[in-house]
This record gives C-alpha cells, sequence and structure tokens, in this order.
C-alpha cells in the first residue's frame, strides 16, 4: 500500500488520545463530520499506531464506522441535510475507514 503514513512525533498516548478524540467527536449531528471521517481515514494507515495498539481500533470505532458505511434507509433519511451527494460520502468514507481498519488491524477482524 503507498497510501500508508507514519506519525513520528507523535508519543503513543497522544496517539491515542488524537484517536479517542476523532471517535468522540464523529456524528451523525456533525457539521464536520465527512472530515472527521476524512482524518479518521488517516489515521487508519499509521503504520505506528501498531507498535502501541490492542484496543485500536475499538469496538465503539467499529461499530459507528459500520453505522455510517451500511446503506440502510433509516440512516441515510435521518442526515439534517437532504443532499445525497454528501450522503454517499459519509457512506464511501465509512467504508474507506473500515476497510483500512480490517486490512491492518487483527482486532478489527476479529470484531467483523
Amino acid at each position: 500500500w503507498s497510501n500508508k503514513f507514519q506519525f513520528p512525533d507523535l508519543i503513543s498516548d497522544q496517539r491515542r488520545i488524537l484517536r479517542s478524540k476523532i471517535v468522540e467527536k464523529c456524528s451523525i449531528r456533525s457539521n464536520l463530520l465527512l472530515l472527521e471521517l476524512e482524518f479518521l481515514k488517516i489515521l487508519s494507515r499509521d503504520l505506528e499506531a501498531n507498535d502501541d495498539l490492542g484496543e485500536w481500533p475499538s469496538f465503539s470505532t467499529i461499530e459507528l464506522l459500520t453505522r455510517f458505511a451500511g446503506y440502510q434507509e433509516k440512516f441515510i433519511f435521518d442526515f439534517e441535510t437532504e443532499n445525497q451527494d454528501f450522503q454517499m460520502a459519509i457512506i464511501n468514507e465509512s467504508q474507506k475507514c473500515l476497510c483500512n481498519f480490517v486490512f491492518q488491524y487483527e482486532n478489527a477482524r476479529d470484531f467483523c
């Protein structure tokens, strides 16, 4: 994979805090949801994360992304916006995050 990233200046505690804050803020009610998911996608490619993780990604992260990625009518109509392009972008970014997690992390595969 050519799109793997490293954040060498972040120590494991900082990395953990950053990830938990992003997941905590991801909400269907957030105007920044797409940006949060794009950032989470970048974090999901962090090669250094494998060294300090047993708990990443957490079950709640996988569950959240699965909810966003699942193409369910109720979920789609729960969006505050009527913009279908935005809705599809949310679904696509969530699916990309899930793919990254499943590819890179054994515990994500176990959850699935």
